[in-house]
Order: structure tokens, then C-alpha cells, then sequence
């Protein structure tokens, strides 16, 4: 690693500096309600297997709420929940047989919390093989890498709010490697399990397909193979105590509806605005030819997930899944890099701000546990898009947001290739040290807060 590093600018590894300082302040520190709740969840199916023997009665054991969760009902499949009980296992021991309660014990949380430190870099670990599938010069190919390590969405979701979405994210990422290196089973597997975990792929997955295959018949069978865990899954589970219960209250059957939010009226019928412009992009796909197909499932990966990111209503962490693949294809367009960067730093800074006037509680020195503050008693943040429609001040804000990923889309699609000086210039020393410190000024102040309360 040192080796790979040596390459790169003076400034570059100063901006990436302040970026790991402030992933690591934020990965010992940050332990908001949501990611205590998954971690006990994960304890809770050892709980299951030890107490009633059989796993089927896991809904019904969360419903109880032994531990006095915020979030009494688990809303997702058990399938997620396995990798991180295997991980979690030492500290349910601990908590089992010797009475140290993991909720009490920072120790302890920073253990579950290691779990998606790993995640964020194997999502890294598989970027870089997706570069070096792609050919990738190296510098280029690192750098990209660490935007994503140090990206504000990966800390805000996985180290900050402690969500499981990096773990997802993973497996997207493990897909488009195995369907770059020709490996398409492998990537049907992976895809599959994601879908399954979380169904956010479903999105790229289906324009992934009808980029590849055009025969119809084909089309159905690989899509039924997409859905085919996610389907298994619930089967044993459909008539257990509180299944259907716990997941009529989980985030999965709320997107149903959120996506259905955003009509644009089209007389004399009104249609989702996420529904039409994702039917564009499927049609587009469909025609589309595949020359130059791996960059090609890359770009309409992301621009699925761009749709979902601009037009549905989500929790303030979601973006991941988006910013994620950005940062994926920001490998194929090394001349755009300064362009890219200024785009995703304006956007972010953006979006940090609206965090600030309308979920300023997700800021809280509340969530930071540091010498001299209480972080039992805590709240649940707004959802992200919570108030923009009615919230005219916040359109300023939306509209950098909107104008910054439509920039993205269209200067990173495959047959975009424009030479001119704005575009291609080269970036500017200190680019990189502004962008890692959009996130560290933010956790500064949330610091001194949480010492001044």
C-alpha cells in the first residue's frame, strides 16, 4: 500500500490524511439509535436458537424487545441479519453468559462496529479490482479508491449512522466485478443476494439485463433468477409469529409508496416521476448496443440508482448506494476527474447543509460518545426529502444537488467525449483538501457542541 501511495501528490495525501482522521474520530465516536438497534437485532437470532430452538420464532422474539429498543419490530428479511450475528457472536457471549450488556459497553458497540469497517474496505478492495479489470492507469485507479473511502456517504452511512447499507453495497460491487471479468453466473449470484438483503439493485439490475440480452424470453428467466433469494427466503417465514407484522413496519414496503410520491401530471393521468424517467432509461438500454459494454452496465448502474436518488424520498444515509457507484465510474473518465470532484463536493456540501436546517437532530452531539456527554437518550432523524416541497428554502439546495448529479451523468456517459480547457483541466492542488473538509468542519463543530453541552 505504501508502495501504491508513493505516487501520488503532496496534496492529494494531506486531503486524504484529514479524511481517515475524521473516519476514525467518527468510527470510535458515532453510535446513532439505528446502528445499536441492528446490532442487538443480530444478537437476537442467537437469542432465538438458544431460548426457543427454532429460528422461525426470531420476528416474535424482536417484537418482545427485551433490550427496550426504539425500533421494536424488526422491518427486514432474517437474511440480512445472518453475516453480521456470525461477526457479532463473541460480544452476544459476553452479554449471555457474563452479563455484560452490550448497549452499556462502547467496547462492545465498536466490535459490531468493525463489522462495517470492513465492509467500507471491501467495497474499496473491490473498486480496485474493478479498475484493474477495466485497465485503469494506478494513480488514477487510487485515487478513486480513496474518494470512496473517504466519501461523505460512506462515512455518513456506514460509520456514522451505522447502517447496514455498506454491506449491500458490497455485494453490488462484487456483481459488477464478477460481470466485468466475464464471470455472468457470478454476477447473477451476487446480484440475487443483494436484491435479497436490500432490493435497491432491482433498479440497475433490470437495466443491466436489458443492456446484455435481448431476447425475451431470456430477459424473464434472468430476471426471475435476480428475484429468485429474495422469493426463497420469505417462504418458511410467511405464516411466522409477527413476520408480516414486522415487515409492514420496515423501510421495504414504505419505498412502495415513496415511489409512487413524485407524479407528474400528464392529462388526464398522473404518473411517477421516478417510474417514467426509470421506463426511459430501461428503453434506452434495451436499443442500446454493447459496444464498450463493461463501461456501459457501470453508467447504467449508476444512472438507475441516479433516479432513485433524485426522485424518491429517502433516509438521509440511501445515497450510498448512488455515490457509490460514482465513484466507480469515475474510473472510466480520467480526464473528467476535476470536474467530477467539483461536482460531488458541491453536491455533498449541499446536501450537508440541508442535513443542518432540516435534520439537524442527525448532527447531534447526542449521537457522539465522548468524555462528559449522555448518549442514552436519543432520537430518530427526519427522513432526508422530509419538508422539501412545501420548504422554499430549501430549493436553492435541491437545485445545486439536482444541477450537480445531472453534470455527473452526462459528462460520464460512455460516448460523452468533449475536449475542451473547463472540462479537462487538470485539478487544482487543493481540490481534494476542500472536499475532505466539507465532512470534517461538520464533526469539528458536532465536537466542540458536545463539549460546550
Amino acid at each position: 500500500l505504501k508502495a501504491k501511495l508513493g505516487n501520488i501528490e503532496k496534496e492529494h495525501k494531506i486531503a486524504f490524511l484529514i479524511s481517515f482522521l475524521v473516519f476514525f474520530v467518527v468510527s470510535i465516536s458515532a453510535y446513532y439509535t439505528d446502528f445499536r438497534t441492528l446490532t442487538i437485532w443480530s444478537c437476537n437470532l442467537w437469542d432465538t436458537l438458544l431460548e426457543k430452538g427454532n429460528p422461525l420464532l426470531f420476528y416474535q422474539y424482536t417484537a418482545e424487545n427485551v433490550y427496550n429498543l426504539p425500533h421494536p419490530l424488526m422491518g427486514c428479511d432474517i437474511l440480512v441479519c445472518i453475516p453480521w450475528a456470525v461477526w457479532n457472536l463473541p460480544i452476544w457471549i459476553l452479554q449471555r453468559f457474563f452479563g455484560l450488556a452490550i448497549l452499556e459497553h462502547p467496547w462492545m458497540l465498536f466490535w459490531s462496529k468493525c463489522f462495517l469497517i470492513l465492509m467500507v474496505i471491501g467495497c474499496a478492495k473491490t473498486i480496485y479490482d474493478i479498475g484493474k479489470k477495466l485497465m485503469v492507469e494506478e494513480n488514477h485507479l487510487i485515487i478513486c479508491v480513496l474518494l470512496f473511502f473517504s466519501g461523505f456517504y460512506t462515512l455518513n452511512s456506514a460509520v456514522c449512522a451505522g447502517q447496514n447499507d455498506i454491506m449491500i453495497v458490497f455485494l453490488i460491487l462484487r456483481a459488477l466485478l464478477a460481470l466485468v471479468s466475464d464471470r455472468f453466473k457470478l454476477f447473477l449470484f451476487f446480484a440475487a443476494l443483494s436484491i435479497a438483503f436490500e432490493p435497491y439493485f432491482i433498479f440497475s439490475f433490470v437495466a443491466i439485463i436489458l443492456l446484455k440480452e435481448k431476447r425475451i424470453h431470456y430477459i424473464a428467466l434472468y430476471l426471475c433468477s435476480g428475484l429468485s433469494i429474495y422469493v426463497l427466503q420469505k417462504i418458511p417465514f410467511w405464516n411466522a409469529p409477527m413476520y408480516q407484522e414486522s415487515l409492514n413496519n420496515g423501510p421495504t414496503k414504505a419505498i412502495i409508496y415513496k415511489l409512487m410520491e413524485n407524479m407528474l401530471a400528464i392529462t388526464p393521468y398522473q404518473v411517477s416521476t421516478f417510474i417514467l424517467c426509470l421506463l426511459a432509461l430501461y428503453v434506452v438500454a434495451y436499443f442500446d448496443n454493447e459496444e464498450s459494454w463493461k463501461e456501459k452496465v457501470l453508467y447504467y448502474s449508476m444512472a438507475a440508482l441516479a433516479c432513485f436518488f433524485l426522485f424518491v424520498r429517502q433516509e438521509n444515509y440511501r445515497p450510498l448506494y448512488f455515490f457509490a457507484l460514482v465513484h466507480v465510474v469515475f474510473l472510466l473518465k480520467p480526464k473528467y476527474f476535476r470536474i467530477n470532484v467539483i461536482m460531488e463536493t458541491l453536491s455533498t456540501a449541499a446536501m450537508i447543509v440541508f442535513l443542518f436546517i432540516n435534520s439537524g437532530d442527525f448532527f447531534s452531539p447526542k449521537w457522539f460518545l465522548l468524555p462528559g456527554t449522555d448518549t442514552k437518550q436519543v432520537q430518530i432523524s427526519e427522513d432526508l426529502w422530509g419538508g422539501i416541497i412545501n420548504s422554499s428554502h430549501n430549493h436553492v439546495l435541491i437545485t445545486v444537488v439536482v444541477v450537480c448529479v445531472a453534470t455527473i451523468m452526462v459528462i460520464n456517459h460512455p460516448r460523452f467525449s468533449k475536449e475542451s480547457k473547463g472540462l479537462c483541466m487538470k485539478a487544482e492542488p487543493y481540490l481534494l483538501i476542500g472536499r475532505s473538509l466539507v465532512f470534517a468542519m461538520p464533526l469539528a463543530l458536532v465536537i466542540l457542541l458536545s463539549y460546550l453541552h
